[in-house]
This record gives C-alpha cells, sequence and structure tokens, in this order.
C-alpha cells in the first residue's frame, strides 16, 4: 500500500547471506528496503517526508512467534505537500478559469533549485542521487499542472 511516511534515520545493514539493505526508522516504525535503487533514494530523505509503497507480510522470528513484517518496496519521491496544498485552495474558487500550461521558469533551472535546496540540507547524499530525484519532483509537476 502506498503510504506518505517521514524518515527519521536509517542503519545500513546485510543479510546472512552478505545482501545489502537498509533499516529505517519511520513515522510508522521501523521498516527494512531490500530494494538497492530505493535504498539509495531513501538514504537522501533523512529528516523528510517520502511516498513509499509498504509490503506486510507474516512470519515467524526467532523466538517462534507469529509476526507481521513491514517493508518498503518502492520509492516514489519525496512528499512536499504540493497536492494536498492544490486541493485545500481549490475549494470555493471558480472551476471555469482554465490554467496555463506554460511554466514560470525552464525545468533544468526548477531542478537545480531543488537541488540546491535538498542538497544543502542532506549534504552526505550522493548527488547523482538527489539530482535524480529532484529531476522526478520536476516532471510530476509537470505532469500534475499540465
Amino acid at each position: 500500500m502506498k503510504k506518505k511516511l517521514d524518515i527519521i534515520e536509517v542503519e545500513e545493514k546485510s543479510t546472512q547471506g552478505g545482501k545489502p539493505y537498509a533499516r529505517y526508522n519511520t513515522s510508522e516504525g521501523f521498516m527494512n528496503c531490500f530494494d538497492k535503487k530505493a535504498n539509495e533514494a531513501l538514504k537522501a530523505c533523512v529528516g523528510q517526508n517520502a511516498e513509499v509503497e509498504v509490503k506486510e507480510s507474516e512470519g515467524v522470528n526467532k523466538d517462534g512467534d507469529k509476526v507481521t513484517y513491514r517493508n518498503i518496496a518502492k520509492f516514489y519521491g519525496v512528499d512536499t505537500g504540493v497536492e494536498q496544498a492544490v486541493k485545500s485552495d481549490a475549494i470555493g474558487k471558480r472551476t471555469d478559469i482554465k490554467p496555463t500550461r506554460t511554466m514560470p521558469k525552464d525545468p533544468v533551472g526548477l531542478a537545480v533549485e531543488i537541488f540546491n535546496s535538498i542538497y544543502e540540507k542532506n549534504a552526505n547524499s550522493d548527488k547523482k542521487i538527489c539530482m535524480d530525484t529532484c529531476i522526478d519532483l520536476v516532471k510530476q509537476a509537470q505532469k500534475a499542472f499540465s
């Protein structure tokens, strides 16, 4: 199920077979992520709200007790809160006004501005992953407003 989670901290681990994964402390408790691409993006989101796919599965822990495992399966992007703000602003406004399709800034400039803002807060994150995330955000905005 798709969820918005605050990513509080990350701990890099490896399975008994030696495969790397990450354990995230989130607003809904601890969750593991075994997807390499999702982990790269999520590590840059510590201290932010991320939109992710969470999979739940039943299992048995080391003591033989039944438990529900909650794992992050996919990273959709950083939750900027823009969608909620747009929805709340639309209440009570005229619906016969058509939005323009032109953007006030070029997409490259927007991606660079977002990158500078995010990278400033997470200077230890991978620059390429951060830039890819910013480009995805601009693409989402273009799609949402076109």
